[in-house]
Order: C-alpha cells, then sequence, then structure tokens
C-alpha cells in the first residue's frame, strides 16, 4: 500500500513554526478504508537535509545530506528558470547496491539552496522484509 500526499510545506527556524497544506491525496494498493484510515495515522515525517531518513525501522541514507556524495551518484538532468528564479533538476542514483539508499530526482534553488520537489524511490535491491 502506498500513500501518497502533494502538499506545500512552510517551516520557521524563529520562532519555530511548521505547517503542511495538503492538496491532494492518492492511495495505491488496498481499497479497505479502514485499513487506509489506519495507514493514514501512521504518517512518516521526512526531512530530506537529515543524513538518515528512517522508513520501515531502517535508516536510509539521505541524498540531500552531506554524507549524500558518499553513496550517490549526482546527474544535471535540466536547469529552468521558474518566476525568475534557477532551479535545478538533479537526478540520483547509488554508488553501492549494498546500501540502504534512494533512486530519484530533486529540484534546487540556485540562490538559497531551498527543495522544490523531491522525488525518493526505494531502490529495487533494497531488502525490506516485510509482510
Amino acid at each position: 500500500m502506498l500513500i501518497e500526499n502533494y502538499s506545500t510545506f512552510y517551516f520557521n527556524n524563529s520562532p519555530k513554526r511548521r505547517q503542511e497544506i495538503i492538496k491532494a491525496t492518492h492511495i495505491s494498493g488496498l481499497k479497505n478504508e479502514t485499513i487506509n484510515q489506519f495507514m493514514g495515522v501512521m504518517y512518516i515525517d521526512i526531512n530530506p537535509w537529515n543524513a538518515h531518513i528512517s522508513l520501515f525501522d531502517k535508516g536510509f541514507i539521505s541524498p540531500i545530506s552531506g554524507l549524500g556524495k558518499l553513496y550517490y551518484k549526482y546527474y544535471l538532468l535540466d536547469s529552468n528558470e521558474v518566476n525568475g528564479e534557477k532551479i535545478y533538476h538533479i537526478g540520483f542514483q547509488p554508488i553501492l547496491k549494498r546500501d540502504l539508499v534512494f533512486n530519484g530526482e530533486f529540484w534546487i534553488n540556485k540562490s538559497d539552496y531551498s527543495l522544490r520537489k523531491v522525488v525518493l524511490k526505494i531502490a529495487p535491491f533494497v531488502n525490506l522484509n516485510f509482510v
């Protein structure tokens, strides 16, 4: 089962505040309403800037953290100007298959390094061992 949310996330350091506005939700897999409600409660708060992202009790290395360059190959896929700001579209894939890593891509602002979008896919060779 996979639950995806499309949202806008706001964060402020001083004073510390967070706000997420969910714009759309897509659920694929099981179509049982009770399970869907249960899974909605198991929301995972992911901060891609952290070195490790905890999923299924395993610590995946974030491609955007400082450790990322030790575990990922990066590719510049595109660069665009959006609303007067330079945005880089960067793809990444793991260097070694034995690590707990992702495949995916992200879009980042050139001037302040703010993330515009992140797509993280668990690499197909990662052994999660769950039912």
